[in-house]
């Protein structure tokens, strides 16, 4: 997450060089810390829309802002991260039908 983050603090085609900083309570964590972010492993990202609670949100949230058709939610959700790795499941256990999904929590 660190990576990823600090991959946005320059802007590209409008800067040549951008900083990022880790800030640390003690000089304990500062030698843990420093090694984790800047030598680990990048996590992998998992999205967090799919669950129950949040994608309920998000239509509400749609909803409230104006996106009351059924098109316009199908639109959102399909630009999401959390349809990008729905999609590329092989083999799965269910099928995958976003349409279904957002039917479901309207319901």
């Amino acid at each position: 997450m660190y990576k990823q983050m600090a991959g946005r603090a320059g802007r590209p085609g409008l800067e040549t060089e951008a900083f990022s900083y880790v800030v640390t309570k003690n000089p304990i964590e500062e030698q843990y810390k420093a090694r984790h972010y800047l030598e680990g492993k990048i996590e992998k990202a998992q999205s967090q829309i799919g669950h129950d609670e949040y994608f309920r949100k998000a239509i509400l949230e749609l909803i409230y802002s104006g996106r009351k058709t059924d098109a316009m939610i199908l639109k959102f959700f399909e630009s999401t991260f959390y349809h990008f790795q729905s999609k590329r499941v092989t083999n799965p256990f269910i099928k995958y039908d976003l349409h279904e999904i957002i039917g479901n929590h309207m319901s």
